[in-house]
């Protein structure tokens, strides 16, 4: 059989059809599901390994799912979870249903329709709104909050329509444009994610539980050769994880036990959106120095990092890069250095 070509969140890796891939379960675990199940992979979270990656928030969800009490509560009043397992922010689910009742015109004609909606609002086996669709959607949101005190610029639109954003920072404008989408399910998470900030009671509140959370588990993740960059992070965001942590949270040492040799060994859980039939010259001129016995033990991955998902923040999801084989990473934000490397799956 051919090789295959396994497009996810974190770039595109070259797998043999005999390859077993461990997805993650709704409890946290991981279990073996070879390559060829196109169907039980696409849209779940993957394991993998590689050399000289970056390791972000999105990266260790199954990690905090296990490890942080009541991660799973915090994390479902911001996420959406279908039955299926397909996930997204319910920032997204919201803004896009929104604007899907206010004008389905909006759309391709192909996109509308409840079932359809739904599988591009979850990115079911990789499907997802066309350019052009999010291009309106963007600038009818512009339009309808154009010239009020809320409005910010269209790409800050784009982001909270692509699932790039948790929650608005912008507090105000995030209950200011659930009113003008006339979004419910919008208008009273945002409420009550204002109310809990304004009356500093962040600790019994979702989001900032979940963003909390997020703020800690970074600071082991911003020192990937020991604790010197995470404490110094540390520091800089007492103030901020003291509102929503009264003290250091016990689970911490287990999370830093954990990410240990995920950090060392460059351990990822990536999103799997799509699994094709690769191109045959690409893979034998790019990868034939990977394989190992009788299968292809190793594939060759290109991963970046955009930034973390935090309050407002974007989320690390780069794009999907087939055919480059060349990684530029930053290195404790002092230099980039670009890298060859190889990835394969995790055993």
């Amino acid at each position: 059989m051919k090789p295959l070509t396994v497009i996810t969140s974190a770039g595109t890796i070259f797998a043999s059809p005999a390859e077993l891939v461990p997805v993650m379960a709704e409890d946290g675990t991981f279990q073996d599901r070879f390559v060829t199940e196109r169907e039980a992979l696409v849209g779940r979270i993957g394991r993998f390994r590689g050399e000289h990656v970056k390791i972000g928030l999105d990266e260790i969800v199954s990690s905090l799912y296990r490890l942080v009490p009541d991660y799973v509560e915090a994390r479902r009043y911001c996420f959406e979870r279908a039955h299926d397992g397909y996930e997204t922010t319910k920032l997204r689910r919201d803004i896009v249903r929104a604007l899907y009742a206010l004008d389905a015109g909006l759309f391709e004609e192909e996109e509308r329709g409840s079932e359809a909606l739904e599988d591009r609002i979850f990115r079911r086996e990789g499907a997802d709104f066309s350019q052009n669709t999010l291009a309106r959607l963007k600038g009818y949101v512009s339009e309808r909050l154009e010239g009020m005190p809320i409005a910010h610029d269209r790409e800050t639109y784009a982001n909270w329509i692509s699932g790039g954003t948790i929650h608005p920072d912008d507090l105000e404008a995030a209950v200011g444009v659930a009113e003008a989408l006339h979004s419910d399910e919008l208008y009273r998470r945002a409420v009550e994610i204002r109310r809990a900030a304004s009356q500093d009671s962040k600790a019994g509140n979702g989001y900032f539980m979940l963003t909390g959370i997020h703020r800690v588990a970074s600071r082991r993740l911003a020192a990937p050769k020991g604790e010197g960059a995470g404490v110094h992070r540390e520091r800089q965001q007492q103030s901020q994880g003291s509102r929503v942590f009264p003290q250091f949270p016990e689970w911490y040492g287990a999370l830093v036990e954990e990410l240990r040799p995920r950090i060392e060994e460059g351990i990822v859980d990536a999103v799997i959106h799509d699994i094709r039939v690769a191109d045959t010259q690409v893979v034998h001129s790019e990868v034939r120095d990977t394989a190992a016995g009788p299968r292809l033990a190793r594939g060759l991955m290109t991963f970046s990092d955009d930034g973390e998902r935090d309050e407002g923040g974007r989320t690390a999801l780069p794009e999907a890069c087939g055919k480059c084989l060349m990684l530029t990473a930053e290195l404790w934000g002092i230099m980039s250095i670009t890298f060859w490397f190889p990835w394969q799956w995790i055993k």
